[in-house]
């Protein structure tokens, strides 16, 4: 705090320096003009005077700105400032005479000669000061709105960011839960298999410290476990291969995104063909674009054709909202039967 009051006094101390110098220099070209030149130090020290008094109560200015601010109480503050101007330029006045009497034999002017010439002036001056502060401080204020504003914007967006995660995390759930208990009667085994493989799979999914992205490599990783529950219920049947080069495996990815397209291929196009059934995972990337793409062979049904599944919706809101126009996800019904579901996403290598 003490520091930024320094700070706070030197710059304004620079600029009144900075204007006495600029006022010398214009004083010197205009008697120079006029054939009757002066010496520049003189000039320097009548300008250095003048403007330096009326930085001594700079600080006052900024303190009756910022407590009684006239946009916060017009009709009361407005003739407060008025009145703060003329006592301001009496006192800079008598600074400014003292000043000269202590370090001069002869100041040249009364004090009452100076506040009778340079009144009006030395009036506007302080006024376009005080309305300087005024603008100053409204810019600050606006500033802060809008910080405050895209903070609270960045909070809600993350909020619903959240929120879809977490309507994703029970939807795969629940399908999952879905698949065990078809097993529990037919095949117990299995089923037991199931849950102790979702167990595993759960406390790595369901951690609350978990980040929102993650190396597309973790992201697969996550999906074979669940592909491998799978591959319990629906058997011999059910051929998955993944195929992801090391290039793309470093991107960053949304975590959960590709859970809810294999849940889409598995419960619409897999568990809906009753023949041997494919799917296939795989990621590309292309210059600074990752493609992740799942096409499954099965017919499918009205959702899958579509692509406007509740997880598949969800996931095109994902990609909305944290990345807008420059990701999306397309859902593809193909000639030869079966489905694909490709999601296309800015290419950001994990660190």
């Amino acid at each position: 705090m003490r520091i930024a009051r320094i700070g706070r006094s030197l710059a304004v101390a620079g600029i009144w320096l900075a204007v006495s110098l600029i006022s010398a220099v214009q004083s010197s070209v205009a008697m120079a003009s006029r054939g009757s030149p002066a010496p520049f130090r003189g000039l320097l020290f009548d300008a250095v005077i003048d403007w330096g008094t009326c930085a001594v109560f700079t600080p006052v200015v900024l303190w009756l700105v910022a407590r009684y601010p006239v946009m916060r109480r017009p009709a009361l503050h407005a003739p407060l400032h008025l009145a703060a101007i003329a006592g301001l330029v009496m006192a800079k006045f008598v600074l400014q005479y003292g000043v000269l009497a202590l370090l001069l034999d002869d100041p040249g002017v009364s004090l009452r000669d100076l506040m009778a010439r340079r009144f009006v002036a030395e009036a506007v001056l302080f006024a376009a000061v005080f309305a300087i502060v005024h603008a100053a401080l409204l810019y600050d204020r606006v500033r802060s709105q809008e910080v405050q504003g895209m903070a609270l914007r960045a909070e809600l967006a993350d909020s619903r960011l959240d929120a879809l995660i977490h309507k994703i995390e029970p939807h795969f759930l629940f399908n999952t839960l879905q698949a065990i208990s078809t097993l529990v009667q037919r095949d117990p085994a299995a089923a037991d298999a199931m849950i102790n493989g979702l167990s595993d799979l759960l406390r790595d999914l369901l951690r609350s410290d978990a980040p929102r992205e993650v190396p597309l490599a973790t992201e697969l990783a996550s999906a074979r476990r669940y592909l491998d529950i799978m591959s319990i219920r629906f058997g011999d049947r059910l051929t998955i291969a993944i195929d992801a080069p090391d290039d793309s495996c470093a991107a960053l990815v949304p975590r959960l995104v590709v859970q809810p397209l294999l849940e889409n291929a598995l419960r619409h196009g897999v568990a809906s063909s009753t023949g041997p059934a494919t799917l296939t995972v795989t990621a590309r990337r292309t210059g600074a674009q990752l493609e992740i793409a799942v096409v499954d062979n099965g017919r499918g049904d009205a959702v899958a054709s579509a692509g406007t599944g509740v997880g598949l919706a969800n996931t095109r809101e994902r990609l909305h909202r944290l990345y807008g126009a420059a990701a999306r996800l397309e859902t593809t019904r193909l000639a030869g039967g079966g489905f694909r579901a490709a999601l296309q996403l800015p290419f950001r290598a994990a660190a």
